[in-house]
């Protein structure tokens, strides 16, 4: 902070806030879900992302603590480039303004309801917990640790953070609660959440349960929001196996080959047993 800011307290205050936005935004607890084998780990394009969440939270906290927008265009223009991102962690000074803009415009928009501290640190606390609980193999205790963190989760979508209702579902599969999870990723949907790995998600629930058409319908999604594969890799397989479990093979077959054909090994084994 003294390297960059050199005693700009709102600076500071922003790369704390942006900071603290990555537990809000539930990238923290990721950890433990990685652990727990219940996500996979992100792609160069999901940490940009989430790189972003948390400047977009960061400039909102700055707005609504009345500090100025430029001492957080200070920072990122210190820390970042106007060059192509594709191949890095962290997006282009460009992007990262745009998204500290928008939160700290959010905060005018939203000016009727005050900060809540309480929220920002039950999320370090809650992220770190877990983390350290699983680590020490209380896995017991961690699920006690993860019904809070479905908790703050929940105070965090109450807040507009949508991107909440995805962490609690997937804190809740980790728990072994479809149900639950099923409602809360209809909730980031239909919020307009668009993020694939949500709609990979609830197809699967759907699939176990035996709805094929909505399963399809997900998997669908998924290659339109992420077509090149960014966040979820491959995801003809599924699609073919919705395809055959509604009768259409021929359907399946083809489903499959582009499968093969992009690196599925299972896909190639379901060729030989069921396509001629």
């Amino acid at each position: 902070m003294n390297t960059l800011n050199y005693g700009n307290n709102w600076g500071n205050l922003f790369i704390l806030a942006h900071e603290v936005g990555h537990h809000i935004n539930g990238h923290s607890l990721d950890l433990v879900l990685y652990a727990a084998d219940a996500v996979e780990s992100v792609s160069l394009a999901q940490s940009r992302q989430q790189e972003l969440e948390a400047d977009e939270f960061a400039g909102f906290v700055l707005a609504r603590l009345g500090g100025p927008i430029s001492s957080a265009n200070e920072v990122i223009s210190k820390i970042s480039k106007d060059s192509d991102d594709s191949y890095n962690t962290h997006p282009s000074r460009d992007k990262r303004l745009k998204a500290t803009a928008k939160g700290y415009n959010n905060a005018s928009i939203n000016n009727n309801s005050k900060p809540n501290e309480l929220i920002i640190f039950e999320g370090v606390l809650t992220s770190k917990e877990a983390i350290d609980i699983y680590q020490n193999g209380e896995k017991s205790e961690l699920e006690g640790n993860l019904y809070d963190a479905i908790s703050f989760y929940s105070k965090s979508a109450k807040l507009n953070y949508i991107f909440s209702f995805f962490k609690m579902a997937m804190v809740k599969l980790s728990l072994g609660d479809e149900n639950g999870a099923l409602n809360d990723l209809n909730l980031y949907i239909n919020n307009g959440g668009k993020y694939p790995w949500a709609f990979n998600e609830r197809a699967r629930i759907y699939y176990n349960k035996g709805l094929y058409i909505e399963a399809l319908n997900d998997y669908k999604s998924v290659l339109y929001y992420d077509p090149n594969g960014e966040f979820v890799s491959n995801p003809y397989y599924s699609i073919g196996h919705c395809r055959a479990s509604l009768g259409d093979m021929d359907g399946a077959c083809k489903e499959w080959k582009i499968a093969s054909e992009k690196g599925n090994k299972f896909a190639a084994n379901d060729i030989l047993k069921y396509c001629h």
